[in-house]
């Protein structure tokens, strides 16, 4: 067998109407390319075609690791769609009282119905306009609260990575204050 690049063209003569049909058959390097169960199995095999252990081992076990990295990757997106409709929904009930005071007994039910850790939720009504120093808000003024969460990213029962997610919502007062 040779590594150049050589392309034939034959007629199939198999089956027996398929005489018009042309296939084009390349090289042994390059079919070899091609990652097959074939492909896979030979990589399993040892020179005398017996299974390796040690390395079938190992490579179900960093399967095994990558797929539970990804499930742990995948549930920050739950959290962060959780996250999102805590601030989404704490907005909504400060703006609907017109103070931001509302929003904390919101903040801590939804954070027991969503199964957030409300030890590691820090929360903020940052760039909001109050009304003189206290936590009322005036009838169209800006509402907005910027919600961080703490948690941890584990890979493995050996690597956890620490992680911060923030997330922000606004939204306008509905109720008059008067002055």
């Amino acid at each position: 067998m040779t590594d150049k690049l050589s392309i034939k063209t034959y007629r199939a003569r198999w089956p027996k109407n398929a005489g018009t049909e042309k296939r084009t058959i390349k090289t042994e390097g390059e079919r070899n390319k091609r990652l097959s169960a074939g492909r896979l199995r030979a990589m399993v095999l040892d020179e005398k075609g017996d299974i390796s252990y040690v390395e079938t081992f190992v490579t179900v076990f960093a399967v095994m690791i990558l797929v539970a990295f990804a499930i742990n990757v995948f549930s920050f997106f739950t959290l962060k769609q959780d996250l999102e409709y805590l601030a989404e929904q704490a907005v909504i009930s400060a703006a609907a009282d017109g103070s931001t005071a509302a929003a904390g007994p919101r903040i801590a039910g939804l954070c027991a119905e969503l199964g957030i850790d409300p030890d590691a939720l820090e929360y903020g009504f940052d760039g909001t306009d109050f009304i003189g120093g206290s936590s009322y808000v005036q009838y169209g003024d800006m509402i907005k609260i910027n919600i961080s969460y703490r948690t941890k990213l584990a890979a493995t029962g050996l690597l956890t990575l620490p992680v911060t997610m923030t997330v922000s919502s606004t939204g306008l007062s509905e109720k008059y204050h008067k002055p």
